[in-house]
């Protein structure tokens, strides 16, 4: 599953054209782990937006998600959003993160 998603992950980017700055990131909606509900990139638009990649098995991941709830806190949710996208395969073990 990994290799599917790093596969995937490098055929999206060989498709894709980089942004410069000033462009509109394209929109996505992604759903938010134990709700009923999903979270678009288009709905926090004129915001900063964090987006980071994250997996229960990185090393790196458990020092900086706590950085960076600290600074979403810190932040405040008006100007700035923090979304992280888990990579996990097993969602127990991401529920206990």
């Amino acid at each position: 599953m990994k290799a599917l998603l790093i596969a995937l992950l490098f055929f999206w980017s060989a498709t894709t054209t980089a942004l410069s700055e000033g462009d509109i990131a394209p929109s996505f909606s992604l759903p938010v782990p134990g709700e009923l509900q999903t979270v678009s990139l288009s709905d926090l638009r004129g915001k900063v937006v964090y987006l980071d990649f994250w997996a229960s098995w990185c090393g790196p991941c458990r020092i900086s998600l706590p950085q960076m709830v600290e600074l979403q806190a810190e932040l405040g949710s008006n100007q700035f959003e923090v979304i992280a996208i888990n990579l996990d395969e097993d969602q127990i073990r991401v529920s206990g993160f």
